[in-house]
């Protein structure tokens, strides 16, 4: 074994043992955000009501679909539900071993397998209670079979590719909107390389348009349309997103330095890119390679990686301007592994141009570090966070009343992610509180908009003391969590 392959193939065991260690800090008991426990709330109904949500969300149903399935067999349980959404991770693993090695060679696979489970907050959120883990699996094998299809256009590569097409678009409609994009390469590929292939697409097309039109349909009836979540993103957010993406967890630790950072982890990948490009050209203009189309295969990889991320990227900005607001930069999560499978590549491409190999393979390895770091850093604060809850109302029982002091569309979910059977109240102006007072224990769960941070409290606890009450706070809670209140109060004569 030459060293190359030595270099990767202790790569990818490190990132295991790395794993095995950043999943024993991160799964633990606590909510990231009100998502996850509309998460648990959704599936805690029926497979009917399940899909009739979904059909008027802004979200597909096959996730909640295949997590209520899970659920069902094992205890409904917080960890167990972070489990079901770190096994896409580990399928990824497993598959590239056994795929991506044969196809390539060990450094570009135990590269992209660092890069799985440090780079772009990718564990982050394959560790949340949703449906982004899922959907970046489904959309991975749809651009392996992508790949394979350019490879070799076979009848069963053409099947399989229409499925996990159709599972990616069923999980998440930016997984869609990323299998636009493949069937677009796909297309051009065909016309300019295996047109007697024209029909395959064609039919494949089709058969995916067909499966999919009835959850166009509820799309374009859905709350989506009405919802005013998503503000107009400027082309400005291009470089918001870059940082966003590839530096570590700032949206827990707020550290806008951290998304420079990201940015220039991005330029030094994109530097590399047009090195390697220019090489290429002057192979071509010696005659190596006269057509694109007839590059080695992982060069077509690469660029179709590369360009399946930023197509998606520019169609999310340009559709929210245009037509309607519907982007978020973690909607991204979903094609980014396309992106560091074709970096992987890369990289182990320029292994024998040293200067530019050796640089940014140790930038690579520094940035996984740090990002490991910040991620058990973040998990600590999330555990923290759960703690302090739970210490604040350790003395809550089911006769106790909560007052709930927060957005009516969260009461029903937050009762049920925290396994709370007491009676709540939906406070509002007119809400009276003397009558239930005389009777039993009055917790309050100050759960109120984080724009506005204490006017709802404040408004609450003027009520109180004209009607003879005051509020002793039992704890605060770290409310970079929305999932949770910012504090808790009992309400005392």
């Amino acid at each position: 074994m030459n060293f190359k392959n030595i270099i990767g193939v202790f790569l990818a065991y490190f990132s295991i043992f790395l794993l095995i260690i950043l999943l024993r800090f991160g799964i633990n008991q606590a909510f990231f955000s009100q998502d996850e426990q509309y998460t648990f709330y959704l599936v805690s109904l029926s497979f009917k009501d399940i899909i009739y949500i979904t059909a008027t969300d802004v979200h597909p149903p096959l996730y909640y679909c295949l997590l209520k399935l899970f659920l069902m067999v094992f205890p409904f349980d917080v960890i167990l539900a972070k489990l079901f959404s770190v096994i896409p991770l580990i399928l990824l693993i497993c598959f590239s071993f056994m795929k991506i090695r044969k196809d390539s060679d060990w450094l570009t696979t135990g590269i992209f397998i660092f890069s799985l489970v440090t780079m772009s907050k990718i564990l982050y959120y394959s560790l949340q209670v949703r449906m982004y883990s899922w959907a970046m699996f489904f959309v991975f094998l749809s651009f392996y079979y992508f790949y394979k299809i350019i490879k070799k256009s076979t009848k069963k590569n053409w099947i399989i590719f229409t499925i996990f097409s159709l599972l990616s678009a069923y999980t998440h409609y930016y997984g869609a909107i990323a299998i636009c994009f493949l069937f677009l390469f796909l297309l051009v590929h065909v016309v300019f390389k295996n047109r007697k292939f024209f029909k395959n697409w064609v039919l494949s097309s089709i058969v995916t348009l067909l499966i999919y039109c009835p959850w166009i349909y509820f799309f374009s009836m859905s709350k989506y349309l009405t919802s005013s979540e998503w503000g107009v993103p400027s082309f400005e957010n291009v470089l918001d997103v870059v940082g966003f993406i590839f530096s570590p967890i700032t949206d827990v630790f707020n550290h806008r330095n951290l998304d420079i950072y990201g940015i220039g982890l991005f330029i030094v990948i994109m530097v590399l890119f047009l090195f390697l490009s220019y090489q290429d050209v002057k192979k071509r203009m010696k005659g190596n390679c006269p057509n694109f189309l007839d590059s080695p295969i992982n060069d077509m990889i690469v660029i179709y990686g590369f360009g399946c991320f930023i197509g998606v990227l520019f169609f999310g900005l340009i559709f929210s301007f245009l037509v309607k607001p519907m982007f978020d930069a973690r909607y991204l999560f979903v094609v980014l592994v396309c992106f560091w499978l074709s970096f992987s590549i890369l990289l182990s491409k320029s292994y024998k141009y040293k200067m530019i190999f050796v640089p940014i393979f140790i930038i690579v390895l520094f940035s996984g570090v740090v990002n490991s770091v910040y991620f058990v850093d973040c998990k600590n604060y999330e555990e923290m966070t759960d703690l302090q809850f739970k210490n604040a109302i350790g003395n809550l029982t089911r006769n106790d009343t909560v007052v709930y002091l927060g957005p009516s569309f969260m009461v029903d979910k937050f009762k049920f992610s925290f396994h709370l059977e007491n009676d709540f109240i939906l406070y509002s102006n007119d809400t009276s509180i003397s009558s239930v007072k005389e009777n039993v224990q009055v917790y309050v769960f100050d759960c109120g908009d984080l724009k506005n941070t204490n006017l709802i409290i404040d408004d609450f606890n003027r009520s109180m003391i004209e009607n003879g009450f005051k509020l002793n706070k039992l704890g605060s809670i770290n409310r970079c969590y929305p999932a949770y209140p910012r504090c808790v109060y009992e309400l005392i004569d």
